[in-house]
C-alpha cells in the first residue's frame, strides 16, 4: 500500500502541470476518452513456487485533451493493479504537457512518449522512452519521459530538438514474474548510473539530449537523429556491497541512427539502424568492477505486403530481419540483445467489420540458433460499442546451454503464455 499511495501522488503532481494551463485553455473544448478494464495471463508450464502461474491485473486509461489557437494541453495516464505481484502495481505517466505553437516553432514540455520506430518488432532507433520489461517482447509499453521539445517546420519536414533533465528507468520484472531474465526470486534493486564523468551514482538528474530531422520525399519518409542520453536497454548488472542487493547499472550512450520507409505499388520497405556507442567503455576499473567495450552497430530491414483481401478485407505479409554488428573486439556475450540475429515472418489481417476484427500472427527465429523462437497469434475485435477484446498466445522457446544453470534470457524458456483482455472504453 505505500508504494501505490507513493505513485498516487506523484500522479497528483504530475496533473497539476494540466492546472497551470488552465487559465490559457478556459472557455476552450475539453475532450475526454478512456479505457478500463481487465487483463489476464496464465504461463505454461510453471512449477516454480517462486513465481506466479499467471496474473490477473485491473488497467485503466485516461487522456483529457484541451487547446485553444495558440496553447494546447494533454493528460495521459496509465495505470495497472496487481494484488498479487506488486511489482506490476504502478500508475505510469504517458502524455503529460502543455505546449505553446507560433508557426513554424512548436514547444512541448513535460512527460512525453516518442514514436521512432518504423518496423513491426525490432526497434534500434525508438530508444528515447524507457519501457514497461514485463509484458510483450516486441512491443514492450513505454513510460512517458520528462522532457521540452522544441519543433521547427522546415520545407518537406521538419527539425527536433530535445531535452532530457531526468533519467526514466526502465520497469523490469519482479521477483515473483515468470519473465524475469536473472532467474526466479530475484528482484534487482535500485539502479545505478554511469555518467560521462565516469561516476557511478544513483543520481537521476542527468544531462540528455536528441536532436532529429524528418523529411518526406515523394513516397519515402526519411529521419536521421543523434541522441546523448543514458542507455535503457542492456544494463550491466553488478553486486553492490553496500546495500547487499545485485543492481542494474544504466551507461552513458551516444547514438547516431535512422529510419525509411518508402512505398513501391503496394509493397512497404521499412529500414531502421543505429550506431551505438557507449561512453566511459575505456575504463579497466570502476567502483564495481572493469566496464565492457561493447560499441556495435543493430541494423533491421522490413517488407510489408499489401494483399487485396476479400468483402473490404485487408491482408498484410510481414517480413522482418535484425542484426547485430560488434565494433569492437571480444563483445560481451551477457550485454546482446534478445533479438541478436534474428526474422520475423507474419501476417496481418482486418476484416474491417462493425466488430473491427483483426489477427496478427508473428513468428520470430534465431537463424544463428533456430531452436530459438518466439511465436504470437492476437485476436481482436470490439463487443459492441463499448468494450473490447484482445486475446493470444505467446510461445516462448530459447533452450539454455546448461538446463542446471540457465542464463539470462535462457530463464525464458518455455515461458508460454496465454492472455486476455477485456476493456470498456468511454
Amino acid at each position: 500500500m505505500p508504494k501505490l499511495a507513493a505513485h498516487i501522488g506523484r500522479a497528483c503532481a504530475l496533473l497539476c502541470l494540466l492546472l497551470t494551463a488552465e487559465p490559457l485553455l478556459a472557455q476552450d473544448a475539453v475532450d475526454s476518452r478512456g479505457e478500463l478494464g481487465f487483463e489476464s495471463r496464465v504461463f505454461y508450464p510453471d512449477d516454480d513456487a517462486r513465481t506466479d502461474v499467471g496474473n490477473v491485473a485491473v488497467a485503466g486509461r485516461l487522456q483529457l485533451d484541451a487547446e485553444n489557437d495558440a496553447v494546447a494541453a494533454r493528460g495521459r495516464m496509465f495505470s495497472r493493479l496487481d494484488p498479487y505481484d506488486g511489482g506490476r502495481t504502478r500508475i505510469v505517466p504517458e502524455d503529460i504537457w502543455v505546449q505553446g505553437e507560433l508557426e513554424p516553432v512548436r514547444l512541448r514540455v513535460g512527460f512525453q512518449m516518442l514514436n521512432w520506430s518504423a518496423t513491426e518488432a525490432f526497434h534500434p532507433a525508438d530508444i528515447i522512452n524507457s519501457r514497461i520489461l514485463d509484458g510483450s517482447f516486441e512491443n514492450p509499453e513505454k513510460l512517458g519521459e520528462p522532457m521540452a521539445s522544441l519543433r521547427v517546420e522546415i520545407p518537406l519536414g521538419n527539425i527536433e530538438l530535445l531535452a532530457m533533465p531526468v533519467f526514466t528507468a526502465p520497469v523490469l520484472p519482479s521477483g515473483r514474474s515468470r519473465l524475469n531474465v536473472g532467474g526466479a526470486g530475484l528482484t534487482l534493486g535500485p539502479a545505478l548510473l554511469l555518467g560521462r564523468d565516469g561516476k557511478i551514482d544513483d543520481s537521476r538528474w542527468q544531462p540528455q539530449w536528441a536532436a532529429q530531422i524528418q523529411q518526406g520525399w515523394g513516397d519515402a519518409d526519411v529521419s536521421v537523429h543523434v541522441v546523448q542520453h543514458i542507455d535503457r536497454s542492456a544494463p550491466l548488472v553488478v553486486f553492490d556491497p553496500g546495500s547487499l542487493q545485485v543492481r542494474p547499472v544504466y551507461q552513458a550512450l551516444t547514438q547516431v541512427g535512422g529510419t525509411y520507409q518508402q512505398v513501391f505499388g503496394q509493397l512497404l520497405v521499412k529500414v531502421e539502424a543505429a550506431y551505438r556507442r557507449f561512453d566511459r567503455s575505456y575504463l579497466e576499473a570502476s567502483t564495481y568492477g572493469p566496464v565492457p567495450k561493447r560499441d556495435h552497430i543493430l541494423a533491421a530491414l522490413g517488407f510489408e505486403q499489401a494483399v487485396e483481401g476479400v468483402n473490404g478485407a485487408e491482408l498484410a505479409l510481414l517480413l522482418e530481419g535484425q542484426v547485430l554488428i560488434p565494433t569492437v573486439d571480444d563483445f560481451p556475450k551477457l550485454q546482446k540483445p534478445l533479438f541478436e540475429h534474428d526474422v520475423l515472418i507474419g501476417m496481418r489481417h482486418a476484416w474491417n467489420d462493425e466488430q473491427s476484427r483483426s489477427l496478427l500472427f508473428t513468428a520470430i527465429l534465431d537463424v544463428t540458433d533456430p531452436q530459438r523462437l518466439v511465436i504470437g497469434p492476437a485476436y481482436a475485435q470490439r463487443l459492441g460499442e463499448s468494450w473490447g477484446l484482445t486475446a493470444g498466445l505467446r510461445l516462448l522457446r530459447y533452450p539454455p546451454k546448461n538446463t542446471n544453470a540457465p542464463v539470462l534470457y535462457e530463464n525464458l524458456h518455455d515461458a508460454h503464455q496465454v492472455y486476455c483482455d477485456i476493456k470498456r472504453y468511454f
